[in-house]
C-alpha cells in the first residue's frame, strides 16, 4: 500500500506543471506606450500651447515625475510577492523630483487663488479631456493586466488608475496654458480622482484569486 502511494505521489508530481505569474513588465511598457501614442493623437486637435516658460517646464517635469513613479509601483504591484524596498529606489526618487518641481511652481508662478481657478475658462474642459483620455487608457492597462496576480489588489488598483491619470495629464500638460499650484491642485487633482473612482469600478471583477 506504502508503496502504491508513494507511486502515485510520483506520478502527480511528475505531471505537475507550476503556473508561473504572468511576467507583466513588459506588457505594462506596450500598454504605457500605447496610451501615450492615444493620448497624443487626441491633443493633437487641441494644438500644443503657444508660449512656454520655465513653468510650464516644471510642470510638465513634475506630473511625468509622478508618471513613472506609479509606472514603477505598477509593475511591482503586479507580482504576488512582497518586493523589498530596495525596488522602490526608483518610486522615491520620482515622487521627491516631482515634489522639487511643484515646489518651485508654487514659489515661481503668480499667486492663483482657488475661486480664480475655478474660473478659469479651461477648467471643466481640462477634467473632461483628462478624465475622459485616461478613462480609455484604463482600459487598456486593465486589459492587458488582467492575468496579474496582484498580492495587494487595492495596491494596483490604485497605480495602475493613477498611471493611466497622471499619463494623461502630462500629456495635456503640453497644451494647457496656465501653470499656476492652485489650478494644478484642482483640476487635475479632480480628474484624477475621477479617474481612480472609475478604475475602482471596473475593477471589482479582476485579480480575485
Amino acid at each position: 500500500m506504502k508503496d502504491r502511494t508513494e507511486q502515485l505521489i510520483s506520478q502527480l508530481l511528475a505531471q505537475h506543471s507550476a503556473v508561473v505569474p504572468m511576467i507583466s513588465n513588459k506588457l505594462i511598457v506596450i500598454g504605457l506606450v500605447l496610451s501615450l501614442f492615444v493620448a497624443m493623437v487626441l491633443l493633437a486637435p487641441l494644438g500644443l500651447r503657444e508660449q512656454w516658460s520655465l513653468l510650464a517646464l516644471l510642470k510638465t517635469v513634475a506630473l511625468f515625475s509622478f508618471t513613472f513613479a506609479l509606472f514603477r509601483c505598477t509593475q511591482l504591484n503586479c507580482q504576488p510577492a512582497v518586493q523589498p524596498l530596495r525596488h522602490y529606489q526608483g518610486v522615491v526618487l520620482s515622487l521627491l523630483s516631482g515634489a522639487v518641481a511643484l515646489a518651485a511652481i508654487g514659489w515661481l508662478a503668480p499667486p492663483l487663488s482657488l475661486a480664480a481657478a475655478l474660473a478659469e475658462s479651461s477648467f471643466w474642459g481640462c477634467v473632461a479631456w483628462i478624465g475622459i483620455v485616461a478613462t480609455f487608457c484604463l482600459l487598456g492597462l486593465f486589459r492587458l493586466l488582467r492575468r496579474a496576480k496582484p498580492l495587494y489588489r487595492w495596491r494596483l488598483v490604485l497605480s495602475s488608475s493613477g498611471l493611466a491619470g497622471f499619463l494623461a495629464a502630462t500629456v495635456y500638460s503640453l497644451h494647457c496654458p496656465v501653470d499656476a499650484l492652485a489650478y494644478l491642485g484642482t483640476a487635475y487633482v479632480l480628474a484624477m480622482l475621477l479617474v481612480v473612482a472609475v478604475g475602482y469600478v471596473l475593477s471589482r471583477r479582476l485579480w480575485h484569486w
